[in-house]
């Protein structure tokens, strides 16, 4: 078995590919940094270092939601829920009125979560149990959403919402608990 020596040429050609990484995280963050900049400039007295931290913290777990469970448009939320008309997204803007669904806005845009619907795109019926005991409690539809895609006691660690379909009953008594605690 012939082995590669190392030469100076792929030395070189590790250091170039190092150096392109380097080069588009840099390019990244510079972006980054010009969104943020004026963005903070626009809120009333400035943004506070710990209000950027929550503001950053909040997008991480849409962003873990999104990738664990998906975050739908009202099109796709439409379509899912089997609507074929021109304009699905009526479908999902119409569930979410009566209660059936709830979405988070991210910029201008709402977004419904696909742990709320079940293998055959029908809302969860525990979802509008969910929304009235989250209501009650005086929670957002924000709140309830986040919530439920976040790490919890109740489970282990494990978002709520991963139990929705399967143990809908469980995930209902937890929000009860967990709303219903005064501090």
């Amino acid at each position: 078995m012939a082995t590669h020596a190392r030469t100076a040429d792929d030395d070189l050609v590790e250091f170039r590919g190092e150096a392109d990484r380097l080069a588009r995280v840099h390019e990244e963050m510079l972006a980054s940094v010009a969104a943020l900049g004026p963005a903070m400039h626009a809120v009333a007295r400035g943004a506070s270092p710990q209000l950027a931290r929550a503001t950053q913290a909040q997008e991480n777990l849409y962003d873990r939601i999104d990738a664990q469970f998906g975050l739908l448009d009202s099109a796709a939320a439409g379509r899912r829920l089997g609507s074929s008309a021109g304009r699905p997204g009526n479908a999902a803007l119409q569930a979410r009125a009566e209660g059936r669904l709830v979405a988070l806005k991210r910029g201008a845009r709402l977004y419904f979560p696909g742990f709320q619907f079940d293998a055959d795109g029908r809302p969860l019926a525990v979802i509008g149990d969910l929304v009235q005991t989250a209501a009650a409690a005086g929670r957002s539809e924000r709140g309830l959403v986040e919530w439920l895609g976040s790490p919890s006691s109740f489970f282990d660690g494990v978002p709520p919402a991963a139990y929705l379909a399967d143990d809908p009953t469980a995930v209902a008594e937890a929000a009860s608990s967990a709303f219903g605690t005064a501090w």
